[in-house]
């Protein structure tokens, strides 16, 4: 942690000393919710009468959790909140997420419901609820996906009718719903998205609440079933029937997407953290069993432990550079929310933090599965039961790229809205990196991370060129391609970063200085090979008629 502050520029308060934070976290989360993450996995949720049962434990983790205060860690004083950084947020989430990622799920909802509510509700409302929420006496949900309406809001078919003032009536149906019902609190507040009929249908943005189980038929809410998904087993995620229900405008009648967007945008870097989480866990599972596992022999002849065999080796070290490097990226975009919140007019550190967001969500998300996918080929065989845990991580990150909007539909908001309609957080950017590779290394070792990443921000230069220049058609073919240069490169910015800073002789020192070395060997090489296949465009995307 000392060598990402140090390298970030991010300042340790005294009064609140995040070393202490961490380890308090740390010691929760290895202590109760690492366990409670294999049994809930094991057990799942359950559906029956209309109410929606968790696994063991999950009350009594999620008491724990709340009454010491975890939920409100980012949130103001004033409303209930510890008042602390994204920065130190960020950190906690992803141990969180390592451990057991439903409870980080269930606390960044409520904590994206009160961010959202602070800055787009009447002062009166939030006043109520933020502070319900931080103690979590409530809980919070998001319902913006439908049947027939994902990504686009604009197909949905819940309706919104108004009753009087700033309350409505809305009837439709949602789905992908997590935490919908469950026993864990008193109350729980529903922030959903509806078209007002009385409007030319706008999207707009409404608060309801229900109490949990099946004996609140009156709220007009209804929790009508759970999927049965691949991983994330101690998560319920809901199908959910509005019938006249109840809720009150949050902000204007058509801003819904306005207001929703400032939910996402938490909800985006919390996603980075679960992927990071994922990466680490993946990881040290790996780690552990490479170190115990004695398989084969080495150069003297001797019976030695995979971890001595150069492709075990490697793909560990891939596995490390992911994990330190996203976990970085993540940190970094963290600092650049805490500038942004403490500035009210558009700034450097906003422009970062908005060409970054989508990047962090879709690299955290794509290199976790991929690193879990790396730590079951470590366990061999092994990894493909479940007895070591490696199978979860791949099971549980495989959701990452999909939902808070798929890799695809960030590729889109990168390309589409942050390149060709304003690119003033990608000069934002440019500038960061070439002030980094203009700084004079200190060691030969990051004299070749320099090299490595200097070549891979001239293929972002080129392949950005190609973006403005194709049609849209073209832009759109090559955008997860582009998504994915700029990840590695500004992957590659934290490892330069990273190694830079770190003490000549340390132990630790030494790791890093190797692992930024693996990265830009193993990924910064990439970039040239990105740019060119961003530069055709959509040459080689066949039309749907040869697909279907």
């Amino acid at each position: 942690m000392y060598v990402i502050q140090h390298a970030l520029g991010l300042e340790s308060d005294d009064e609140t000393p995040s070393a202490d934070i961490l380890a308090e976290i740390a010691r929760f989360a290895d202590l109760e919710l690492r366990p409670l993450g294999r049994s809930a996995d094991a057990e799942g949720c359950r559906f029956e009468g209309g109410a929606v049962t968790l696994p063991k434990g999950f009350k009594e983790a999620f008491r724990e959790f709340a009454g010491d205060g975890w939920l409100g860690l980012s949130l103001p004083k004033e409303y209930g909140g510890l008042g602390l950084t994204n920065v130190l947020q960020a950190a906690v989430s992803e141990i969180i997420n390592g451990a057991f990622i439903p409870l980080g799920m269930l606390a960044v909802t409520a904590r994206a419901a009160a961010k959202t509510l602070l800055k787009h509700a009447d002062p009166n409302l939030s006043a109520d609820i933020v502070p319900r929420l931080c103690r979590g006496e409530w809980t919070s949900t998001i319902a913006m996906t439908e049947p027939a309406a994902g990504s686009d809001p604009n197909l949905m078919n819940t309706r919104a009718s108004c009753i009087s003032g700033r309350r409505y009536g809305l009837t439709g149906s949602k789905i992908f719903i997590s935490f919908a019902d469950h026993d864990l609190a008193e109350r729980i507040v529903h922030l959903v998205l509806a078209k007002v009929t009385e409007r030319d249908d706008a999207i707009s943005l409404f608060l309801l609440s229900t109490r949990p189980g099946a004996a609140d038929p009156a709220s007009g809410i209804e929790v009508i079933g759970i999927e049965q998904k691949l991983g994330l087993h101690g998560s319920p995620t809901c199908a959910v029937a509005l019938r006249n229900a109840e809720g009150i405008l949050v902000g204007e009648v058509g801003e819904g997407l306005k207001c929703i967007f400032t939910m996402v945008n938490c909800m985006r870097l919390e996603v980075a953290s679960e992927g990071v989480g994922v990466c680490h866990a993946a990881t040290e599972l790996a780690r552990q069993y490479a170190r115990d596992r004695i398989q084969g022999r080495g150069k003297g002849g001797q019976a030695v432990a995979i971890i001595e065999h150069p492709d075990v080796r490697r793909m560990i070290s891939e596995m490390a550079c992911l994990t330190e490097g996203v976990r970085a990226l993540t940190l970094q975009a963290a600092a650049y929310m805490d500038v942004a919140e403490r500035q009210s007019a558009p700034s450097h550190s906003a422009a970062l933090l908005a060409f970054l967001l989508p990047i962090c969500k879709f690299a955290a998300s794509e290199f976790a599965v991929y690193t879990a996918n790396l730590g079951i080929q470590v366990h061999g065989g092994s990894g493909y039961t479940r007895a070591y845990g490696a199978e979860q991580c791949l099971r549980d990150a495989r959701i990452l790229p999909i939902y808070e909007g798929t890799s695809g539909i960030q590729a889109i908001d990168l390309v589409m809205r942050k390149v060709r309609r304003s690119a003033t957080g990608y000069h934002a950017l440019v500038d960061e990196l070439d002030r980094q590779l203009q700084r004079q290394p200190w060691c030969d070792e990051c004299s070749r991370v320099q090299q490595q990443l200097s070549a891979g921000v001239a293929a972002f230069r080129s392949a950005t060129d190609s973006i403005l220049a194709h049609d849209d058609e073209g832009a759109l073919a090559a955008a997860t391609d582009y998504t994915m240069l700029a990840s590695i490169v500004s992957i590659g910015w934290m490892w330069l970063r990273m190694a830079s800073v770190v003490e000549a002789d340390a132990p630790a020192s030494n790791r890093k200085r190797v692992l930024a070395n693996v990265y830009a060997d193993r990924y910064l090489t990439a970039c040239e090979h990105l740019a060119q296949r961003i530069s055709f465009g959509a040459r080689s995307t066949p039309d749907a008629t040869l697909l279907m």
